[in-house]
């Protein structure tokens, strides 16, 4: 999308979400762009910037590049380069910055740069989500000490955060940003081999390696990756690993990471959940949720279980083991702390019920912690836990390499119970993406004798099926070492 005025076009929008108590950095920023980059910028928190121009979003308004705006109260919605808002007597919305940036990156796509600045709250920390799965660039003024960095903590703590830099050092990295988002990068899809120095020095930093994932998703994340970095060519962004481990770890979150909201295509499931519950609730249900991004597929999973299981249930009736590979993801997981944003995705009655309101954020009810168990395992290294009735894995499949993403599907299958039922990636079917707009693919799977349950670090043989290719272990590790002991 583009629109063009006089000699100069309109190249993308840049949603800055900021407060009052953070008026001065917006205001160092604003001044300090460079001309010419085709930008208009989206203001969301603040009523004005002072004496620099700035047009309030009342009524229809069309960007325009190179101009700033600032919406004032209620939900702005966003149709192309238009903007429309209710009169300023409207009631303030307190998720105004969240829907913002939902709607805009549902507008722009990867023309969307988003900025947290300084500032308290946890403003804008959900629609960072929708920027990062839009293919937009997410930025964040580096967090300081006390409530005024709170704005910038929450965001970093979703791990969609591209960058984070000091404020006077933004302005470069929105420059870099817009085109480190563009289609045309600095790498093409077949361009893995040139990535095998990035790769190895990926593995040495932090233990992981890139060679099981989609060839083109490695690509893609790692050509943005150095675009921000200012690297020029692999080798340079390969030096820049070694020298800089939180940027390596930020690369392999960036491919890794799981990007479902909260619920998000699990309310399908009911009908085969009532279906495998019609002749009563086995005694524990289990379930195997793999892939746990901040939380909230496995939280989400077991609440819609617990739904299925009625008021009724008593304390341990379910059991879901929530498996990931990545550890810090597994500890951010198990704190099961969700900004106040997810309120857009999960309804009163669900809030109320399994969630616990702590300040600026939301907490997973005691309900849910009882119920979730979170261990490291790696789907494609471990053995499957088998004598699951339930399991789910979504997101996370479609990020593997074709050969081990048939290969997980098998093991996931054989993981389950007879009439278990698996849920599985939303986009990408056993043999490749799926040409069906649904966000998921469900298979009930029927075998003639149940698997005999076996625990996450058992190493038995009826666990494996035949391997794939395997994907190199960077070191010697025990299955499923558990997270950390839980609260």
């Amino acid at each position: 999308m583009s629109e063009t005025w006089g000699e100069q076009q309109l190249k993308g929008v840049v949603g800055v979400v900021a407060t009052p108590a953070g008026l001065r950095s917006l205001r160092a920023l604003l001044a300090a762009v460079p001309s010419g980059l085709g930008l208009a910028f989206v203001v969301c928190g603040v009523p004005d910037v002072g004496d620099l121009p700035a047009h309030p979003v009342v009524g229809v308004t069309v960007l325009r590049p190179g101009e700033v705006y600032l919406t004032v109260s209620g939900r702005v919605r966003v149709s192309g380069a238009t903007l429309s808002a209710p009169a300023p007597a409207a009631p303030p919305d307190p998720l105004q910055a969240d829907r913002l940036l939902v709607d805009l990156a549902e507008a722009w796509e990867h023309r969307l740069l988003a900025v947290i600045l300084a500032g308290p709250g946890a403003a804008g920390a959900v629609g960072l989500r929708a920027v990062h799965a839009r293919g937009g660039v997410v930025l964040a003024e580096t967090p300081t000490e006390g409530p005024a960095g709170d704005a910038a903590r929450h965001a970093l703590r979703t791990g969609f955060v591209d960058r984070a830099a000091p404020i006077d050092e933004l302005p470069a990295l929105i420059e870099r940003g817009i085109d480190a988002a563009a289609p045309s990068s600095l790498l093409a899809d077949g361009d893995v081999p040139r990535l095998a120095q990035v790769i190895r020095q990926l593995e040495r930093v932090t233990g992981h390696d890139l060679t099981c994932y989609d060839p083109g998703l490695v690509v893609r994340r790692v050509s943005r990756r150095m675009r921000l970095a200012g690297a020029s060519d692999p080798e340079a962004y390969a030096a820049a690993l070694e020298g800089d481990p939180g940027e390596a770890e930020q690369l392999f979150r960036q491919v890794h990471a799981v990007e479902l909201r909260l619920f998000d295509g699990l309310d399908p499931l009911v009908p085969d959940l009532r279906r495998l519950l019609a002749g009563g609730a086995p005694d524990p249900l289990r379930a195997w949720c793999v892939g746990v991004g901040t939380g909230e597929e496995p939280y989400a999973l077991a609440a819609v279980l617990l739904e299925q299981l009625g008021p009724s249930a008593a304390p341990g009736a379910l059991e879901v083991v929530a498996t990931d590979l990545h550890e810090p993801s597994l500890r951010q997981a198990h704190a099961g702390r969700f900004p106040r944003g997810i309120a857009l995705d999960v309804t009163a009655s669900r809030l109320g019920r399994f969630f616990e309101r702590d300040g600026e954020e939301w907490v997973a009810g005691e309900a849910l912690r009882r119920a979730v168990r979170f261990v490291r395992h790696d789907l494609l290294q471990d053995p499957p836990l088998t004598g699951q009735h339930v399991v789910c894995c979504r997101d996370q499949l479609g990020r593997l390499a074709p050969e081990h993403r048939r290969a997980a599907t098998e093991r996931l299958r054989s993981a389950l119970v007879p009439d278990g039922v698996l849920l599985i990636d939303r986009s990408f079917s056993v043999q490749g993406p799926s040409r069906r707009a649904a966000w998921r693919a469900r298979r009930r799977c029927r075998r003639t004798a149940a698997p005999a349950p076996c625990s996450a670090s058992a190493s038995r043989a009826c666990c494996r099926p035949p391997p794939p290719a395997p994907c190199r272990p960077a070191t010697p590790r025990a299955s499923c070492r558990p997270s950390s002991p839980r609260r």
